[in-house]
């Protein structure tokens, strides 16, 4: 709204405080100054007073306004230029049109110089088809995109970014100009492509490691030579190993859901309609007890000997492992890790070495007897010899020993 001076509203406003500043009102010049009388000398005097106060405070007014401009500037500069992420602006035809001095330090090139330089020039070949693809899903659809690819700076080194882009709409130099013509040009003008360019390369490297790392774990977990179950609180195998797989003779699909009794085919898991840990001998199962006591309490265990009656390929046998437990917590329920290592032919092999080692103390023993009968007969002989007048027939025990050690000590001085 104007007055009658035609002066916009904040003229108004500084007119009105010149006025109150000077206490009058404004009159009007003659048109001839020398005819003024005194009366129209002091009017004038005070509108040149008003208009005086008018203009100082304008110009108060445009020093706050200046400063005003000065502080948003520096917040500008601030939040844009200063801030932890690139910002790139790109026109419809993916020239840069602006880009922040973080833009600039990513792509290893002076702001200035950024400037109508297609952005797809900084992007890895094998991977401007990413950018292109999520480029014309922008412009055609509006939705915001997201992509990661690798992109080159101006010294030919590489760095993985990620780039989240929308649309803005270009403000019009025309006010005049026709309707949109293209999805690519809006109603004010043409669209832009706001884009936010991040270096995640730390993290990208941090991923690799977590992959090689869940590879080699994986590699570990389907190739060690033992049992190795994954166990959910009820006791139901969401996860089983190679080693495991290969002993039962079943693949993973029919195992996955079931208790481990049920897969390693104990006999005792057979004994209730309800399966594994349900039947009369279940309770005493050591197997079940040391699992079920990792789930509730979080207590490891390692090698535990337990024993496993098993129905294998139709005969009936008996796995004897040493057991170990862990309590693990998996996407928030809680797991446990069971690991079998099979001792049974280990423990069969003990077993033969004790029959024969009682064998072989048998035997000693049978043997030690018969050397003591001998010797026993020879010292009679001797004395029923002396008792008849005749020598002895057999030398002492004890001189016996001593030849013999003899014998042997000169038997091995003889050249061969």
């Amino acid at each position: 709204m104007s007055n009658t001076d035609n002066r916009p509203e904040p003229a108004d406003r500084l007119r009105q405080q010149a006025e109150e500043a000077a206490r009058g009102n404004a009159a009007p010049a003659p048109a001839n100054p020398a005819a003024l009388s005194p009366e129209d000398t002091g009017r004038l005097v005070h509108e040149l007073r008003v208009h005086q106060i008018e203009l100082e405070t304008q110009n108060e007014e445009l020093r706050r306004i200046q400063a005003e401009l000065e502080a948003s500037r520096t917040r500008y500069f601030d939040l844009y230029d200063l801030a932890p992420v690139g910002y790139v602006t790109l026109s419809d035809q993916g020239l840069i049109l602006e880009a922040n001095l973080t833009a600039a330090k990513l792509l290893g090139v002076a702001r200035g110089a950024l400037v109508k330089q297609p952005l797809p020039r900084f992007v890895l070949p094998e991977d401007q088809d990413i950018f292109s693809r999520r480029r014309k899903q922008l412009l055609e659809t509006g939705a915001p995109q997201v992509c990661e690819l690798r992109m080159l700076r101006q010294d030919g080194s590489q760095f993985w970014a990620c780039l989240e882009a929308t649309t803005a709409q270009a403000p019009s130099t025309d006010s005049t100009s026709p309707p949109p013509a293209s999805p690519g040009q809006g109603a004010d003008g043409p669209l832009v492509c706001r884009v936010v360019m991040s270096d995640i390369t730390a993290r990208k490297r941090a991923d690799e490691e977590v992959k090689a790392g869940a590879e080699e774990l994986a590699a570990i977990y389907q190739n060690v030579p033992v049992f190795m179950l994954l166990v959910d609180g009820d006791r139901r195998v969401r996860k089983a190993n190679a080693s495991v797989l290969e002993f039962v003779g079943r693949p993973a699909a029919e195992m996955i859901g079931r208790r481990a009794g049920e897969v390693l085919r104990c006999l005792h898991s057979l004994e209730a309609p309800t399966g594994c840990g349900t039947g009369p001998h279940c309770r005493e199962c050591t197997v079940r007890r040391t699992v079920m006591d990792t789930l509730e309490t979080g207590q490891s265990h390692k090698q535990v000997d337990a024993s496993l009656p098993l129905s294998v390929q139709g005969k009936e046998t008996v796995l004897t492992v040493l057991l170990s437990t862990s309590k693990l917590t998996i996407a928030g329920q809680p797991m446990a890790l069971v690991t079998m290592v099979d001792i049974t032919a280990r423990k069969q092999a003990e077993e033969e070495l004790r029959e024969r080692t009682a064998a072989l103390e048998t035997f000693n023993q049978t043997m030690l007897g018969r050397e003591t009968r001998i010797i026993e007969l020879k010292e009679a002989v001797n004395r029923l010899c002396v008792e008849l007048g005749r020598a002895p027939a057999y030398p002492p025990v004890w001189q016996e020993a001593v030849d013999g050690e003899h014998n042997a000590a000169m038997s091995e001085k003889k050249p061969s």
